[in-house]
């Protein structure tokens, strides 16, 4: 019997190791016997710094280059990870996912958004990817990953600073993180995961849809062009064609963080197959080299206005070699009338809002919680 490696499920800090190039701790994955649990020895896996170290070595690489060594084993038992059946997927009650929708005083992350925006626009953003309060850390956030069929698969926990809007970080550098499933979910839970949003496609059904790599930036992104539907994948390497599979026949534009741009292009050309998918270079083109050592993302640059200025938005993938990268033209409204690339560098103005009205698909969403339609807020946008 053929002995599969795999890297090692996620089961808190503890399951996570020092990066034996970058020495970053608690960002390197190992490899175990998917059997037995065992460990594979300490340099052999991959740093889940993917831009900034690269690091990866796999099983096969390691045998093909030390085929007699009796090193690879670190005899340290380990527990057998849970490996789900194919087709199997376990989900979180829809009871444990309305008690989270609440404590929105204490939420770090909310508090950011409601110093900067509208409180119908928080609003918004709470409703429409049902946001919740976490008591993992004082003022954490629940991100939940619902499905078109409105299964809550998983949910990511993550603390914030409620005055930068920035992730919160240990003392060792690392973020904190963790998986709702871990606390409320089944046991064993058969995890697969899908984007952060993806329950927004059936409501429109014929809306282009944004891909990004983090949960916040598709928060701030969906403030500024509602014309899109803007889903996260979680990370860099979370990208992957059965994720996609949600996107079938969707237009699909994708923008990944500085120095991803090479990465998802490549991963473009798979998802291709099922979906027409346009991968934006845009900051590539305006980072400065600051900005892209501190790997910025879209909202880094987004938060710096105010959304009324972003009247517009308009996408198309160029012909050529060039196929894959945006062209994407920004109008700023008539009293703003500032260029592209110009604009980035532009001073906000005052804070303004945009003007919501009630979803046509709250009561929809509604009947699917089990909650009154009257306490449920999800608005639409109007220019």
């Amino acid at each position: 019997m053929s002995v599969q490696y795999i890297l090692e499920p996620y089961k808190g800090p503890a399951s996570r190791y020092t990066c034996p190039a970058c020495q970053t701790p608690r960002k390197f994955s190992r490899y175990i016997d998917s059997g037995t649990g065992e460990t594979l020895a300490e340099h052999i896996g991959r740093c889940d710094r993917e831009v900034n170290c690269g690091y990866h070595v796999t099983p096969r690489l390691f045998f093909g280059e030390n085929p007699a060594s009796d090193q690879v084993w670190l005899r340290r038992p380990r527990l057998q990870p849970t490996v789900s059946a194919p087709g199997l997927i376990s989900t979180i009650p829809l009871d444990k996912l309305k008690e989270s929708l609440r404590g929105y005083e204490t939420n770090h992350l909310i508090q950011f958004f409601q110093s900067r925006y509208d409180q119908r626009i928080v609003s918004n953003l709470i409703g429409a990817y049902f946001i919740g309060t976490s008591n993992r850390w004082p003022g954490a956030t629940i991100f939940p990953q619902i499905d078109a069929q409105g299964r809550v698969r998983t949910a990511k926990i993550m603390a914030y600073d409620a005055r930068t809007g920035r992730r919160r970080k240990r003392a060792d550098g690392s973020g904190q993180i963790d998986w709702w499933h871990n606390k409320v979910g089944e046991k064993p839970y058969h995890l697969r995961q899908c984007f952060f949003g993806e329950h927004l496609l059936k409501t429109r059904p014929k809306a282009p849809v944004a891909v990004v790599e983090s949960e916040k930036t598709a928060l701030v992104a969906g403030i500024y062009f509602p014309q899109f539907i803007w889903i996260a994948s979680g990370g860099l390497s979370l990208l992957s064609r059965e994720r996609c599979s949600a996107l079938r026949g969707r237009q699909i534009y994708l923008f990944p963080d500085l120095n991803g741009y090479e990465k998802w292009k490549e991963k473009a050309t798979g998802i291709a197959q099922i979906a027409k998918v346009v991968v934006s270079d845009l900051l590539e083109k305006i980072a400065t080299p600051e900005e892209r050592k501190q790997g910025f993302d879209l909202a880094d640059y987004l938060l710096k206005f105010d959304p009324k200025d972003f009247r517009e938005i308009q996408l198309k993938a160029p012909a050529g070699p060039n196929k894959h990268s945006t062209i994407l033209r920004l109008e700023k409204s008539p009293d703003f009338d500032l260029g592209y690339p110009a604009l980035w560098d532009a001073k906000p103005r005052e804070k303004e809002s945009l003007r919501l009205v009630l979803s046509p698909r709250r009561a929809e969403w509604a009947k699917m919680l089990g909650v009154a339609e009257d306490q449920l807020a999800i608005y639409s946008f109007q220019p």
